[in-house]
């Protein structure tokens, strides 16, 4: 197997994403034992609601992009908008392609790993992430239904528990664009 070397770059923009997950925390009371840090962005109440239940029930911080009312759960808070230096803080954002609260494009810069719809603005260019081949750079579902999307975001959940696909996975999606 042929795995490739650390990227001097990726190491930095690690670091930058732990001092920013510091801060996040901080700011929203997030617990360090977090599994990871969601942004989510998805316009259908019911499709999010049921999402951010789910993150909440797995252990995940998660922050709505909405001007919405958001159940009261753990560790989930909702904003109306984020910040450039807030993106570096999030592992991954989950949208259903059609919300224009978010910046696809400057996530995946800040090295925040897109769970989307197939069909989607960027189909051309992302790809299911595959551990066993270390391709990809985002976690697509099928279907635009809540369960898929939440099925997508636990496969991520479970891949990036192993480190080298944490790290091939980051260094795929912030070399994207």
């Amino acid at each position: 197997m042929n795995v490739p070397k650390p990227n001097p770059g990726i190491a930095e923009l690690r670091a930058t994403k732990e001092a920013a997950k510091t801060g996040l925390r901080d700011e929203y009371g997030f617990p360090k034992a977090s599994a990871a840090i969601a942004l989510v962005s998805v316009t259908d109440p019911v499709k999010r609601d049921f999402l951010l239940e789910g993150l909440s029930a797995v252990g995940v911080a998660a922050v709505a992009v909405t001007t919405d009312e958001i159940p009261e759960l753990r560790n989930v808070v909702a904003v109306t908008k984020t910040t450039a230096n807030e993106l570096y803080a999030f592992d991954f954002f989950v949208s259903d392609g059609e919300s224009e609260d978010l910046d696809i494009v400057k996530c995946m810069k800040a090295g925040v790993t897109p769970i989307l719809p197939e069909k989607n603005v960027f189909s051309g260019i992302l790809k299911d992430f595959n551990p066993m081949k270390f391709e990809g750079n985002a976690f697509l579902f099928k279907d635009d239904n809540q369960f898929r999307m939440f099925a997508a975001t636990v496969s991520y959940l479970e891949n990036v528990k192993f480190p080298e696909d944490r790290r091939i996975l980051l260094k795929h999606v912030a070399e994207t664009f």
